[in-house]
């Protein structure tokens, strides 16, 4: 961020610009009792605050101004002859330097959408966010997921929008406002005949085309739907972005893949092959593997399913305590990670589970993974989207036949990038 110098000093770059009296960008307040500016005040403070208003409303009222001040301030430092005091080119340093606005795009799509466009859009997702794109999407099945892997697989920004808490077992508490349900009931063409689980679903997707104050669009809706006819759940989302001038991008039209392409350059970076399965080469990211003389994640993992949470243990009889770390050491002491998941299985498992199992699951993996050598060789996967593709029907940590939720790879994903930040 540029500085203001003191023009008094000697220290001052050769290249600040001068922004005193009597240049375009004087401040004509002054404190002082003999300075040539045109009005008088009582403090420096008073004077820096009078001359923010002064020119924020010239900016608001002359054409050009803002941009003539951009052009001349911005990216460079500036002298006046207060600093380190207060001094009005700290109001000239704020606003000749905007922040830059934060890029958004809607992932989304139909639940049905085709194995290759999923895999196109892990694409996508994964070039924006090397981009600095934020994802806004909507955790259902199908393209809102595939975007959010790709997404997450490069440490990228995601922004998550559910019609309620725990929808899908998505662990975002980012849920519609009563003004999105306004603004849903506006764009749906048969409101008063959708139950309150569809008007939760369509509200929710005000907010992942036009952000939590719904105003703050998306730059470009990227989605499938079927026939490119944008019909469906999606068609709401993009009835709304329709209406607010913004770009869609529908994959189910052909040709579009080539527009997004052409505009944003996306082909110009090629996505590394996923991992798909924890065989092979990559045994070692399943919980069977572990740590040598410890037990691994899946006996950790599924003696967690019998303790109780720590409101009610001080208040178990002792008979049901003993019970607890009887079954908890059984498991833990399993021969294999194979019994004791079979063990686990048939345990008396604690009534909260399904709240505590994904953070249950990403501690025991932040355990795994953040010493050697598993640490290096998550790191070392680099890109690569991370898939538990497996044959036993587990769509929930995993992805079978194509359809899956794959927490167990969001999770090893999220804690790559964490790892990799460090």
């Amino acid at each position: 961020m540029p500085k203001v110098h003191n023009k008094h000093h000697k220290s001052v770059p050769e290249d600040a610009v001068y922004v005193g009296r009597p240049s375009p960008w004087g401040n004509p307040f002054s404190h002082m009792p003999f300075d040539t500016a045109e009005f008088r005040v009582e403090t420096r403070d008073e004077a820096v605050s009078r001359y923010r208003e002064w020119i924020t409303a010239r900016l608001e009222k002359e054409p050009g101004l803002r941009e003539q001040l951009i052009s001349e301030l911005g990216g460079k430092d500036l002298c006046c002859w207060c600093a380190p005091q207060a001094c009005h080119a700290d109001v000239l340093i704020e606003l000749a330097n905007p922040p830059a606005a934060a890029r958004t795009y809607a992932g989304i799509g139909s639940r049905e959408t085709p194995q290759d466009v999923l895999e196109t859009m892990r694409k996508i997702a994964g070039y924006l966010a090397g981009e600095g794109y934020t994802l806004r999407s909507g955790a259902a099945p199908g393209a809102d997921s595939a975007f959010e892997q790709g997404a997450l697989a490069v440490g990228g920004k995601t922004e998550i929008w559910v019609p309620w808490t725990g929808f899908n077992r998505h662990p975002s508490a980012l849920t519609p406002t009563p003004e999105a349900f306004a603004l849903a009931a506006q764009h749906h063409p048969a409101w008063a005949a959708c139950k309150q689980g569809a008007k939760a679903l369509h509200a929710r997707n005000g907010h992942q085309v036009l952000g939590a104050t719904l105003a703050d669009p998306v730059e470009f809706v990227v989605c499938w739907t079927k026939g490119g006819t944008g019909q469906g759940g999606t068609g709401q989302a993009l009835r709304i972005a329709r209406a607010n001038g913004i770009e869609v991008y529908d994959l189910g039209k052909p040709g579009e893949l080539e527009r997004l392409r052409d505009r944003f350059g996306i082909s110009a970076r090629k996505a590394p092959e996923p991992i798909r399965g924890f065989s092979g080469a990559y045994r070692w990211l399943s919980n069977f593997v572990g740590h040598p003389g410890e037990p691994t994640v899946e006996h950790m993992y599924q003696a967690a399913k019998v303790l109780v949470p720590d409101t009610e243990w001080d208040s178990l009889p002792a008979d049901r305590k003993s019970a607890v770390r009887e079954a908890f050491t059984m498991i833990v002491k399993a021969p294999s990670p194979g019994e004791a998941k079979r063990l686990g299985k048939a345990a008396n498992v604690r009534p909260d589970w399904d709240e505590v199992k994904l953070s249950v699951m990403r501690a025991l993996l932040v355990k795994k993974f953040e010493r050697e050598p598993f640490r290096s060789k998550l790191i070392a996967t680099g890109d690569a989207e991370i898939i538990e593709d497996n044959h036993w029907g587990d769509t929930f940590w995993g992805v079978c036949r194509g359809s899956g939720e794959n927490h167990l790879g969001r999770l090893l994903m999220e804690i790559r990038a964490e790892l990799r930040s460090q």
